[in-house]
């Protein structure tokens, strides 16, 4: 029966939160969810209790509060027993916690407050404390914003959401529909799933709820073992909606049944039949399982039960690399392909994370957690995986089945007039890797003309190296005469370019595009090279090589060597020293000019060098082209110093450094390795480096950027951009194709200039806000580095010239604009400005400050000359010091008198606010320290706000962290937000705001003291 009496008022402005909570036989547990309920001091809820009939003391404990909605009854379930509470909820929004289950004080609250916040949300997750009973042990939860590609991936941690923290609105119901009857343990996620197909699940910070994990719920003390069969059935019925997931199973685990293992031990037997039983035991069931063997009555022997994914037995003559290599190529229908350990526990949390990583990142070939260490073979004990060549622990690696090639034999095409000469060198035993390094010429080189001529040792010939049609295979004696076979094949080919290889290296779709580019654009283009990035250690990869340094004391450095695949440092072109022959391109004509490689009288160690010094000297250019990109799947072996700095041998070095002692003359010599990137540019030429808000999507001759940036270029500068962009744009591509090194903002900047400051010779300072910010923080480190200050886009209202020569009746804020150029003009050294008042007033600020007038609204006509005057005169006019011009004394004493005035200044936004709700823009230590100076002074923030997704929907000190778009735009304001801006990055910031209308001072402020 009904017993309904609302004990709250249903005349609150604030959303109607109806609660459900199913219950059979809790009667131990039922009176705390109620009593959480009650505790919320909420004014406009319902808690609606749906019994299934109890025996125990449940309705007892339900009559003693009358504004519980309850009836008891039999019903078909938990799922049977949500629906009938979502048919009697008459709330805004649904709630369901279970009865062993209870709320966190002000849930309610928080919730309220951020569907408010957010009107755009329709679901809302927060975070859940999992009480263990009676032990000691609790944890939080780690839910996260979630789309349906995120839940239908059951097997992620924290995924699906746990359920008593999910509030969604009762409309999207009709949407959706109500929960499925036939579930018993997994109806939360068969919703979530119908919801997220639509709505996105929003996060927050706060803890609003405690799952209690005890005896006698469904889930035990975390069992969730029961719930794989159902999770699996589910998430098939909604597997079809994934634009990720692979139509085949995820992952085929391959496993080597070995007859030679078997002879030696018995316990091998029963190892191979534990490791099945484990992997029926996870999560993940979406899977097959292959058992390559040479085994005749393998499939009798292990006698395997049921088991909840296909196994399938492949039979070979002899087990050895070659054939397991075959048989895994030819079977496996997995998309991804693992081969588990039968020594080592099966570890589920990798197991996901590498899954979910190759299924997310398509252009990722392997996800492995270690380094290679030593050397293996294919035994009981080591992944069976080693027959790619790769030797790392087992366990830990999982690859894309669609990188392993069915070594069936490849027919070359054949041309009278090939593009391109591929030499392939193979070095030690053959393995499958030649077959990937072969199969990837054929994959990617279809629309070029090509040739293939592989070297391999005397007698190293295997059956498919055999089999390829229109491909010559040489043989050298030994290393040394390999290099003369390199020669001789090289000289005799037809190729208008000839690409050198090595058989580990695998080409990538943009190898050969962006090489022959490089090519074509650039006519004196003598050797071009691309980045070298290993596959077997990490998981994104780590660059191998972005070509190579030469050091005039014998050293050389791999550039880019050990960072991640995606560091943007390597990703532009520019002259280099040499490539090694792992991977190089050179055109006929500089190869037939140089006459080769120098086997008569240059050290082995030496010849690449040897020929990429021979090719500069002929006026030919060395490139590296950072676009094109290489696979080296050699074994990753992590040794100190190796690739950073590599000594060569003295003997060796000696008559190299003579015959080439005019091009070493100019190149670093000092093991300093805070100068070692000075050396990413062959010669010494000066380095410029524009600091800016935005990047220019677009190569544009009307675009003074462009503009400014060819200037220099053609003055023979190398020039490199920071920008305060979060990220990396396609639009900005454009930029490294022209050589330019671009820095996004992925650190601080002090950071980034303590690294890279001493890189730069001139950097110019594209605003006042970016002059003010970073002239002082780069003069720290370095006293001698030429600062130009871009004012020729000065505002008006920023120009100060007039208060300056007025003296009196001059403002709080005209005042720190006054001290802030004083310091802006006791750091920089150059000006350019179209303002005859601002530089004259500039100028009477610093006396030995040199103005330029420019034209307004026309091209700034910089003169890199000067600048390279200012260059070449700085390291003795100017020392970091206290006493000289620019020094930390005088640093200290401007900055010292901002802060006085900037305390002023932020009265002046104290009374620009006023009664509006305020909010912080940047929730990093700038904004804090915004906030608790504002708070000091009476004003308190509503909340942060931050572009960055990593930060939002999380709490800084104190206060949530949403999206500054979605907050700016909402319409439950009656009156327009203040916003005060307190970040370093106050330009990009200030221009998103004018974008939405806010007024500058009016709206919006800085916090002139961050």
């Amino acid at each position: 029966m009904d017993k309904t009496r609302d004990i709250r008022h249903s005349s609150s402005p604030l959303p109607r939160i109806s609660v459900i909570t199913p219950t059979l036989n809790q009667g131990r547990y039922i009176e705390h969810t109620i009593q959480s309920v009650i505790a919320q001091d909420y004014p406009n809820f319902e808690h609606i209790v749906i019994d299934g009939g109890s025996t125990d003391n449940t309705l007892d404990v339900l009559r003693k509060y009358p504004h519980l909605k309850w009836i008891s009854e039999k019903d078909n379930g938990q799922a049977d027993a949500l629906n009938k509470g979502l048919s009697r909820a008459s709330g805004d929004i649904i709630a369901w916690i279970n009865s062993d289950d209870y709320y966190c004080h002000n849930a309610f609250d928080t919730i309220a407050n951020t569907f408010g916040i957010m009107p755009h949300a329709n679901v809302v997750v927060g975070q859940t404390m999992l009480l263990f009973e009676n032990t000691m042990n609790s944890s939080i939860s780690n839910n996260r914003e979630l789309t349906f590609e995120e839940i239908i991936r059951y097997w992620d941690e924290w995924i699906p959401p746990t359920q008593p923290s999910v509030f969604f609105k009762a409309d999207i119901l009709d949407e959706v529909g109500l929960f499925d009857i036939s579930l018993y343990y997994t109806m939360d996620f068969d919703m979530w799933l119908r919801m997220s197909l639509k709505h996105r699940f929003y996060c927050i910070p706060d803890v609003l709820t405690v799952y209690r994990f005890h005896g006698e719920s469904k889930s035990g003390y975390a069992n969730w073992s029961s719930f794989f069969p159902e999770y699996n059935a589910i998430y098939r019925r909604y597997k079809k909606h994934s634009t990720i997931l692979p139509d085949c199973p995820l992952v085929t685990f391959a496993l080597a049944f070995i007859s030679e293992e078997l002879k030696k031990s018995q316990w091998y037997l029963q190892k191979i039949k534990h490791t099945f039983y484990n992997l029926a035991s996870q999560k993940v069931r979406d899977v097959e399982v292959i058992v390559i063997t040479d085994i005749d009555e393998a499939q009798q022997l292990l006698d395997l039960a049921e088991l909840p994914f296909p196994v399938r037995f492949v039979r070979v003559t002899r087990l050895d690399i070659n054939s397991f290599y075959r048989a895994l190529t030819e079977n496996a229908r997995g998309f991804a392909i693992h081969c588990p350990s039968i020594e080592v526990a099966f570890d589920i949390n990798w197991f996901s994370t590498a899954l979910t990583y190759l299924l997310i990142n398509r252009d990722a070939i392997i996800h492995t957690a270690t380094p290679h260490q030593g050397t293996s073979h294919l035994s009981s004990g080591n992944n069976a995986l080693v027959t790619m060549g790769i030797t790392i622990p087992d366990t830990y690696m999982m690859m894309r089945r669609d990188a392993l090639k069915v070594p069936n034999p490849i027919e070359f095409p054949r041309y009278d007039a090939p593009l391109i000469t591929f030499v392939v060198s193979v070095t030690g035993q053959i393995t499958p890797l030649l077959y990937l390094s072969l199969y990837s010429i054929y994959e990617h080189c279809v629309n070029y003309p090509y040739e293939v001529r592989i070297v391999t040792e005397r007698g190293h010939r295997a059956d498919y190296v055999r089999g390829i049609c229109n491909g010559a295979v040489f043989e050298a004696e030994n290393e040394e005469r390999r290099f003369h076979v390199l020669n001789d094949i090289a000289d005799s080919a037809t190729g208008q370019y000839l690409f050198f290889m090595s058989s580990t290296i695998v080409l990538t779709p943009s190898s050969i595009p962006e090489i022959v580019r490089t090519f074509t654009e650039h006519p004196r283009a003598g050797i071009v090279g691309g980045k070298t990035v290993y596959l077997t250690t990490g998981t994104t990869g780590i660059i191998d090589n972005a070509a190579c340094i030469m050091l005039a004391n014998g050293c050389r450095v791999k550039y880019g060597w050990g960072k991640p695949r995606q560091d943007l440092n390597c990703g532009y072109l520019r002259e280099v020293d040499f490539f090694p022959l792992d991977f190089l391109a050179i055109s006929r004509q500089a190869w037939s000019e140089v006459n080769g490689l120098d086997t008569l009288s240059c050290p082995v160690s030496l010849l690449e060098a040897d020929l990429c010094f021979k090719t500069r000297g002929l006026g030919y250019s060395v490139l590296y082209q950072g676009e094109a990109e290489v696979s080296n799947y050699r074994p990753y072996e992590l040794t100190k110093d190796e690739g950073a700095l590599k000594e060569y041998e003295f003997g060796d070095f000696i008559p190299f450094k003579k015959k080439w002692q005019a091009q070493l003359k100019d190149n670093l010599c000092s093991f300093d390795s805070s100068l070692i990137h000075r050396a990413s540019v062959s010669g010494n030429r000066p380095w410029l480096l524009l600091l800016c808000d935005r990047l220019p999507v677009i190569q544009s001759s009307d675009d003074n950027v462009c503009l400014l940036l060819q200037s220099f270029k053609d003055a023979g500068f190398n020039v490199a951009l920071h920008t305060e962009e979060v990220a990396f744009a396609q639009g900005h591509r454009w930029l490294t194709r022209e050589g330019i090194k671009v820095f996004y903002n992925d650190v601080d900047f002090s950071e980034f200039i303590r690294e890279n400051v001493l890189h730069f010779d001139a950097i110019w300072l594209a605003d006042r806000g970016i002059a003010f910010c970073r002239s002082t923080r780069i003069r720290r480190i370095s006293g001698s580095v030429i600062l130009i200050y871009d004012a020729s886009a000065i505002a008006s209202n920023d120009d100060t010239s007039d208060a300056f020569f007025r003296g009196t009746n001059v403002s709080n804020i005209e005042k720190m604009q006054i001290a802030q150029d004083r310091l802006i003009a006791r750091t920089v050294d150059l000006v350019y400005t179209c303002s005859d008042n601002y530089g004259k007033y500039l100028s009477s600020l610093n006396q030995d400050l040199r103005v330029r007038l420019v034209p307004p609204g026309g091209y700034l006509d910089a003169s890199p000359a000067e600048v390279l005057d200012l260059i070449r005169v700085a390291p003795g006019r100017r020392k970091i010091s206290g006493e000289t011009v620019g020094g930390f004394t005088e640093i200290l004493r401007l900055e010292s008198a901002i802060r006085e005035i900037a305390n002023l200044g932020l009265q002046d936004i104290v009374d620009n606010c006023g009664q509006r709700p305020l909010y912080i823009w940047g929730a990093g230590a700038g904004g804090i320290q915004t906030r608790r100076t504002l708070a000091s002074m009476g004003v308190n923030a509503v909340a942060f706000l931050d572009r960055s997704p990593q930060k939002q929907f999380t709490t800084v000190d104190g206060l949530p962290v949403y999206d500054p778009i979605a907050v700016l735009k909402t319409p439950n304001h009656q009156s327009r937000a203040y916003v005060v801006i307190g970040s370093i990055y106050s330009g990009a910031i200030s221009a998103d705001l004018i974008k939405l209308g806010y007024e500058n001072r009016k709206d919006f402020a800085v916090n002139l003291l961050i």
